[in-house]
């Protein structure tokens, strides 16, 4: 019997979180941590990304070197340079038709809380500080995870606050 999961396309979620969850607030990231950014940009360089479209009007323009799918209810949404979606399966059927191996969730706070279940990947930097927020990353139980790479990032000139940059896999896949 082959396995399907070895060439189904992986579905991934990467995010960055304060120590109390903060991902955002008003629609802005609360910090500037160039490492993060780096790493965020080596892991989905060449990979289709997906967001919600409060995360890209709040971009502000496709993030190059990858295929933008914008997920909306509005059926009117277009933005130049991304594909707009409706539904998570239509996102994961635009990824497999161009042979993409993973499809990276990147935001926001709502995409996430509904998603955050059908991951089998999540690549999480906790950012070593306490935020004033209005967007959080939903709560998510560690016995479903094991941990695949963790790497501290302390501060430094560049980046204010020290960051841990967690490879976590489900269990279950």
């Amino acid at each position: 019997m082959i396995d399907k999961r070895s060439t189904a396309l992986k579905l991934a979620m990467i995010v960055a979180m304060s120590e109390n969850r903060v991902i955002g607030y008003q629609n802005q990231m609360p910090w500037h941590l160039p490492a993060d950014l780096k790493h965020f940009k080596m892991l989905t360089t060449g990979n289709p990304i997906l967001m919600g479209r409060k995360t890209y009007l709040s971009i502000g323009k496709p993030l190059p070197n990858r295929h933008n799918l914008i997920l909306t209810r509005d059926q009117h949404f277009t933005a130049d340079g991304c594909d707009t979606v409706h539904s998570l399966a239509e996102a994961r059927m635009l990824a497999e038709k161009e042979g993409a191996q993973t499809l990276f969730i990147i935001g926001g706070a709502e995409v996430y809380r509904e998603y955050l279940s059908e991951v089998d990947i999540l690549y999480l930097t906790i950012v070593h500080a306490q935020f004033t927020g209005d967007a959080f990353f939903p709560e998510l139980d560690v016995a479903d995870w094991r941990v695949v790479s963790h790497v501290e990032q302390p501060s430094d000139a560049s980046n204010a606050y020290a960051c841990t940059f967690l490879h976590w896999q489900r269990k279950s896949s």
